[in-house]
């Protein structure tokens, strides 16, 4: 009666990950170098400008080359932890030897709120009455009434609040910012640019100012005031450009590379979770595919089998309806009708079997039971036999009765539906029948005798005919089928049957369509 199998596995990945410490240290030596070049300025110098001239500006090239690569780097998807702290590293090579020859100073931009505020610049030209305003831009206090100012006045006028109340990091965040909106504001164009100038030149001058106030403090006295005589000659400031200009521009530049270089963590721990959240989704999807292609892997092993057992049949259902597309179940459910066990009832041992037969109707009901992996109610007997005993014990009626067999399949958890038969044509069987095979059980009255039907093929209907080999064709003496010459299964004095001769037996559809079917019975 039956042959078994067996099932498979799944697994999952992991990655580690450091975040690079992008380290900022002060800068040393700026107000000295300052003074210095100051002094070799007002002696006219000229060689040693220049050369303090190109030593900065070769400054700025490496350390605006060398903070682009490490945000390249860091922004790159397939960086790896390693490249970023290189980067990083290499940015910090180009920070110090930057330190050794243009005195750059690595401190935050000069707040512009709280300590000394930009109107300081105008002090010195307007005694203080006004605050600096970016070129073409209002004062604060002038717009007070009359028409509306138009979008780049309100943006300077903001500007000006902006540039008075954070840091040179905000004001470049904000004129960032601004360059964004000019994408989708053109009223706007080049406004980002105009005020981006304006701050490096406000800063420029007031670096400027800070170390020609440094260079002209007085000597310390004894108690008497100097004399005019005695005071140190100073060389003049330099106004903002050339070498201010580059210095105040490298300070600006390693701001900004120390911010990039600082926000590098925090960019690649996005990257980190972007990268797990796909991962993630894709994971799942993944691990669908994987459970879903074992699920068949499973199911192609048991279905190696010619037959299974009851259990096995079990397990098949069970991977069909969790790992198999509900578009594909059916074709699935139609294959495992082929591996139910063929049950013979001349071997059976119930009294209702007799000589002429009389229990082709529990035995085929067994064999749909199993399709559905419905185990045998007592193991120590053959199905059909436990399911007379079940009849029997509980007086549910004749053997013979529709009502028996629907409070049969009840008692074992199951519903039996009868149809009422007559003739069809073949579509109707392609279809319908075709239909219930897909995950029921179905019996078959070809009056006066019950079978199970397996499959609907090409070349008719297969069935498992539990007495032999049957006829879809009418017998001499009236009955409405008949038999295949030698194809029946013989019962043996002792109660077994070595044939099974009504094994996948098939009718076909010449017959199929012509005969009269006398019911269907399909159990779910």
């Amino acid at each position: 009666m039956g042959k078994r199998q067996t099932a498979a596995q799944t697994t999952t990945p992991q990655v580690d990950q450091e975040s690079p410490n992008a380290a900022t240290g002060e800068l040393t030596g700026l107000q000295a170098e300052l003074v210095r070049a100051q002094q070799l300025a007002g002696a006219g110098n000229a060689y040693v400008q220049d050369q303090l001239n190109q030593q900065a500006a070769a400054s700025v090239e490496a350390v605006q080359a060398a903070s682009a690569e490490a945000v390249a780097v860091s922004q790159s998807p397939e960086a790896e932890v390693a490249d970023v702290e290189q980067a990083i590293e290499e940015a910090k090579v180009a920070v110090e030897g930057a330190e050794e020859g243009g005195g750059i100073t690595g401190d935050a931009p000069p707040s512009d709120a709280g300590g000394a505020s930009v109107e300081v610049a105008a002090e010195a030209a307007t005694g203080g009455e006004e605050t600096v305003s970016p070129e073409g831009a209002a004062p604060a206090h002038a717009e007070s009434g009359g028409e509306a100012p138009d979008a780049r006045t309100q943006v300077k006028k903001e500007f000006g609040k902006v540039y008075r109340a954070t840091s040179s990091a905000e004001t470049d965040a904000w004129l960032d910012a601004l360059q964004a909106r000019e994408a989708t504001e053109p009223e706007l164009a080049g406004l980002a640019a105009e005020l981006r100038s304006w701050t490096l030149e406000q800063r420029a001058a007031k670096a400027a100012k800070a170390a020609a106030t440094t260079a002209t403090a007085p000597p310390a006295t004894t108690g008497t005031e100097a004399s005019p005589s005695s005071t140190t000659t100073l060389a003049p400031v330099e106004e903002p450009g050339g070498l201010w200009a580059i210095w105040a521009g490298i300070k600006d530049v390693m701001s900004a590379a120390w911010e990039g270089l600082k926000s590098i963590p925090e960019r690649i721990g996005s990257w980190w979770s972007a990268l797990w959240a796909d991962e993630g989704t894709e994971g799942a999807a993944k691990g669908a595919e994987s459970r879903e292609s074992q699920g068949r892997a499973q199911l192609d092993a048991l279905f190696s089998a010619e037959r299974l057992t009851t259990e096995q049949i079990a397990e098949a259902r069970a991977l069909i309806e969790a790992e198999i597309p509900a578009e594909e179940r059916g074709d699935w459910y139609e294959r495992l009708q082929s591996k139910v066990e063929y049950h013979n009832q001349r071997n059976n041992e119930s009294p209702s079997e007799g000589d002429n037969g009389g229990t082709c109707n529990l035995t085929s009901l067994a064999m749909c039971l199993q399709y559905l992996g419905v185990p045998n109610p007592d193991p120590s007997k053959q199905y059909e036999d436990a399911l007379d005993d079940i009849r029997i014990a509980n007086k549910y009626g004749k053997i013979t009765s529709f009502d028996t067999w629907t409070k049969i399949s009840a008692h074992l958890g199951k519903t039996l539906t009868f149809h009422s038969g007559g003739t069809f044509d073949q579509a109707w069987f392609e279809e319908t029948m075709r239909g219930w095979l897909q995950g029921s059980g179905v019996l078959c009255s070809i009056h006066g005798h019950v079978v199970r039907v397996e499959a609907v093929t090409a070349e008719g209907l297969k069935v498992d005919d539990p007495f032999g080999q049957s006829l879809l064709k009418a017998r001499a003496n009236g009955k409405a089928f008949s038999w295949v010459k030698g194809g029946l299964n013989e019962r043996e004095d002792d109660g077994t049957a070595e044939g099974n001769l009504g094994e996948d037996h098939v009718w076909p559809w010449d017959s199929v369509t012509a005969f009269s079917f006398n019911y269907f019975g399909v159990l779910q």
